[in-house]
């Protein structure tokens, strides 16, 4: 459960007392006496989040409503801000193909605050069956059709610093729509994101029409 969480970013309900002190079996209050002892746990711990199972789970739903978590069974959550930032070797490189993504658009940012690619992760993942991910892209998977989102830092030739782009490729024009509404509603959740630039990409694709879903 540990490799999973780590590997794959998936969050078994039994590891939940790991993440937050303190109520839990013996097992568990041993792990926490030990991580108080630990200079970094010792600080970001001094008071208990839980003081019993109920408290475990309206911090499970207060994360859920801040789309921090996602559940996606009964004893799971995706939990993409717990992914080992060695994931992207995990992940199929068949899932970055493009063949059979023809809508694209590019929404260009100064910047990304903490928390923001993660949000926008469990969002998608809400209408998605299936979902590759690592730190800095995601692929969503549903009815066959297939959306990719990207995070790109381009560099500005004129000064010395970059600029934060994010990708959006997908099957069809409803996906895309969905992708970029998302990402509107995680913008207001950041006061003062404003986006630098926007591109429609759709080379050579004026005679396709969406698929049937």
């Amino acid at each position: 459960r540990v490799h999973r969480l780590d590997a794959y970013g998936i969050m078994h309900v039994k590891l939940v007392p790991y993440m937050w002190p303190n109520a839990g079996d013996q097992q568990v209050q041993r792990f926490w006496e030990w991580a108080r002892k630990q200079d970094r746990e010792k600080s970001l711990w001094k008071n208990d989040v839980a003081t019993c199972e109920e408290d475990y789970q309206r911090v499970l739903a207060l994360l859920q409503g801040c789309d921090i978590i996602h559940s996606i069974g009964e004893n799971e959550f995706i939990a993409p801000a717990l992914l080992s930032g060695s994931r992207s070797k995990v992940v199929d490189a068949r899932a970055y193909s493009d063949d059979s993504c023809h809508f694209g658009k590019t929404i260009t940012y100064q910047a990304l605050p903490p928390g923001w690619f993660e949000r926008l992760i469990v969002r998608c993942r809400r209408s998605a069956t299936h979902m590759d991910f690592t730190p800095s892209s995601a692929v969503f998977y549903r009815l066959g059709l297939k959306a990719q989102v990207f995070v790109v830092r381009e560099r500005r030739r004129e000064l010395d610093d970059h600029n934060i782009q994010i990708v959006l490729r997908a099957s069809s024009r409803r996906q895309l729509k969905d992708l970029d509404a998302n990402i509107a509603v995680i913008e207001q959740f950041f006061p003062g994101m404003r986006r630098e630039a926007e591109r429609h990409v759709e080379e050579g694709m004026e005679d396709l029409e969406d698929p049937v879903q």
